[in-house]
């Protein structure tokens, strides 16, 4: 359970019974509860997160800060790089490196944000307009543009037909524009 960014309030909220349990149907209070096991979180360290019992239902939740998403080893700041690096059209082995992250935790990232990349949008919307602020969906990037679908090949400089004794599945990488990122190199 995500709780704020400032441990010292977190811990008075807890105290005062300020934090309600997320449990549908439930809302009771949550009460101390110790501590959750240390974990190392990429771009934030090591962390100890605070645990609260609801003094309804009885249920546990960890409580963790803004910056680290539920069952995420990479804080939120990793994870947000990796996006807009994507959004900036540098593909996921590359933001690996940069990153310092296995590449198929990014590929695991963007996988995911495709799907629920609507939702999150949604969500965002209903929050800006519960605390009073407008809030627009970014506009498309100049990569949405690039990859649209149209009539036109997005690459008409490269070779897509498959030369002789080559599959199309070479022919069709061959065409990627990672595959050859210089205009004017061909397969």
């Amino acid at each position: 359970m995500t709780v704020g960014v400032d441990a010292a309030q977190v811990e008075s909220d807890l105290c005062a019974g300020l934090l309600r349990c997320p449990a549908t149907g439930c809302g009771a209070a949550l009460g101390s509860w110790g501590w959750a096991r240390e974990r190392l979180v990429r771009g934030v360290g090591r962390l100890r997160p605070r645990r609260g019992r609801c003094r309804g239902c009885g249920g546990t939740q960890v409580l963790l800060p803004a910056s680290v998403l539920l069952r995420r080893a990479d804080a939120v700041t990793v994870i947000g790089a990796a996006l807009l690096g994507k959004a900036g059209g540098v593909g996921h082995r590359r933001l690996a490196v940069l990153l310092d992250v296995p590449a198929s935790t990014v590929r695991g990232w963007l996988r995911r944000i495709a799907v629920v990349g609507q939702r999150v949008l949604a969500v965002l919307g209903v929050v800006a307009a519960e605390l009073g602020t407008d809030f627009a969906a970014p506009a498309p990037t100049l990569l949405h543009r690039r990859y649209a679908p149209t009539k036109q090949r997005p690459f008409p400089h490269r070779r897509l037909c498959c030369p002789l004794g080559s599959s199309s599945t070479t022919a069709a990488s061959d065409a990627h524009p990672a595959r050859h990122p210089l205009p004017g190199i061909t397969g």
